[in-house]
């Protein structure tokens, strides 16, 4: 499939060689531009090295492989010079601009979500091409190692032998980053005005690189869609997931058979540990997470930005209204639930004292809203609030008590699928951040024209509006005011936009007597 029909080439130089993209929709699309060398061998494991130069002009029409996973819909969708095979191989970006030239154009860096085990910036659904040509920025979306290759630890079982730490997508993103400043203006961006947006995982990713000492001067903004600062293990934790990843992978911890071991053996093995295995650990329902090894990580990322590096990077973050609904969907003993099932769950994961209060909390603001309280629907509000909103929360609160600027939005936009019983849920923004909502069929999961349409306009507006000046208020869109802990200032995107004062002020109460330790081992 092809996206447009390609009317001339355009041509960049990198730090490491020339390279020579397509012209396509009034957008230039450099495809596949390695901003690390190849992690294979030998180097499997290790912090990434600098590509190798090349002589010549360097084809960039094509996407780079994708990093080892498990198969997924998601990154089987076809794309436009998509190479859909996976191989260790895949440290490579892409860089949609309206023109190679020296105009110094915000720059927007992409980081795809995917759970640490799935994911591709090939993915049709990250085409920055209407970003690009729409606010007449930069648009960047890169690879980076995913699963046991990114984000397994195993220093500590190898003795020291094998140099994991588990944080390697974390150093990968960095070194792309890197990349960005070293070159991007050859691509007519500006290195002093890069904002980094990633959602899910990527946005818990972002999280973490925003108070690493290691990113001071590779990013001046923030949009984190989905995910907040509370994700990350603790070595222990992150040992014993090694552990049993080895366990079911078959695999001794030598480092002479973890370096020859084929990576479908690795990706298979994590896909075994399902968040049932995991909660039975008292780990957490995702077994790979950035680590808090001490080096990289020093501590909780949301600990950090209370109390880290002083940095003047505004932040815009929300969530979408039903997020949890996109994890359990598919699950007839969950929608089903009755009122004991409801408790039985709540129990596994907030403090028991708390869960008769929090059900009946819940019920009552349903009911109040004119929704149905059945205890599927209580679950699937508890748990994204419990798995994304309230981190959210406690990042914003934390960014804005040092009185940064932070922007807060919720995402209501309905998904069509499934007869409306998704909501508005997890990944449901995706296809209008990028307004690829109606490409390759996404119009069943996102929905397109009209009303969807001005969503797009909304979200897009916003985002390049933020990019441009750190501030979400283009002219025509709904006026956004500042997030802070007293208001709690919340713009909600979807078919009726406006600001909303406080919109969960009955549950702040609750949450409170949540403590990050409890998040942070969801």
């Amino acid at each position: 499939m092809t996206r447009g029909h390609i009317v001339s080439d355009s041509t960049a130089n990198t730090a490491t060689g020339r390279v020579r993209g397509v012209r396509e929709d009034g957008v230039s699309v450099f495809r596949g531009i390695p901003f690390a060398a190849p992690p294979v061998g030998q180097w499997r494991w290790r912090h990434p090295e600098p590509p190798k130069p090349w002589f010549g002009v360097r084809e960039a029409v094509r996407f780079g492989s994708h990093a080892p996973q498990l198969e997924s819909p998601l990154v089987r969708l076809g794309s436009t010079g998509a190479r859909r095979e996976s191989s260790e191989d895949c440290l490579t970006l892409n860089v949609f601009t309206p023109s190679v030239d020296d105009a110094r154009r915000p720059v927007m860096v992409w980081i795809h979500g995917g759970g640490f085990t799935l994911g591709s910036s090939s993915q049709p659904l990250y085409d920055g091409a209407r970003l690009a040509g729409r606010g007449d920025v930069v648009v960047v979306t890169l690879n980076y190692r995913l699963g046991a290759l990114g984000f397994l630890r195993l220093a500590d079982l190898t003795g020291g032998r094998l140099p994991a730490t588990g944080n390697e997508g974390l150093l990968d993103q960095l070194a792309a980053l890197k990349w960005v400043q070293e070159n991007i203006a050859e691509f007519g961006g500006d290195p002093g005005k890069v904002t980094v947006f990633g959602e899910s995982a990527g946005a818990m990713c972002l999280a973490a690189l925003l108070v690493l000492p290691e990113s001071g001067g590779l990013m001046h903004r923030a949009i984190l869609q989905s995910g907040g600062a509370h994700t990350a293990h603790t070595v222990d934790e992150a040992n014993r997931v090694a552990e049993m990843v080895l366990e079911k992978a078959g695999l001794a911890a030598d480092p002479d058979v973890l370096l020859a071991a084929d990576p479908r053996t690795l990706v298979r093995a994590v896909g075994e540990l399902s968040p049932r295995v995991m909660r039975a650990e008292g780990i957490g329902w995702m077994p790979l997470r950035p680590v808090i090894d001490g080096r990289l990580v020093r501590e909780l990322p949301v600990h950090g930005m209370r109390s880290g590096p002083e940095r003047d990077i505004p932040v815009l973050g929300g969530t979408t209204t039903d997020e949890w609904r996109f994890m359990v969907i598919t699950n007839r003993s969950v929608m089903g639930m009755d009122l004991e099932g409801l408790q039985q769950r709540l129990f596994r994961v907030l403090p028991e004292d708390l869960v008769p209060r929090a059900i009946e909390i819940y019920r009552v603001k349903m009911s109040r809203e004119g929704a149905e309280p059945h205890p599927f629907n209580v679950y699937s509000e508890v748990f994204t609030d419990l798995a994304f909103r309230v981190p959210c929360e406690r990042l914003l609160d934390a960014v804005a008590a040092r009185g940064t600027c932070a922007f807060r939005y919720l995402f209501s936009w309905p998904s069509p699928a499934a007869g409306g019983m998704l909501g508005a849920c997890h990944a449901v923004d995706l296809g209008f951040t990028f307004g690829t909502n109606a490409v390759d069929g996404g119009e069943f999961f996102f929905g397109a024209g009209g009303d969807a349409d001005r969503v797009v306009d909304h979200v897009q507006g916003a985002w390049l509006a933020f990019a441009r000046g750190g501030d979400p208020n283009p002219p025509g869109l709904p006026l956004w005011s500042r997030y802070d802990s007293r208001s709690r200032a919340t713009m909600e995107i979807g078919a009726n936009p406006g600001m909303r004062q406080d919109p969960w002020r009955e549950l702040n109460d609750l949450w409170a007597e949540v403590p990050d330790e409890i998040l942070r081992r969801f």
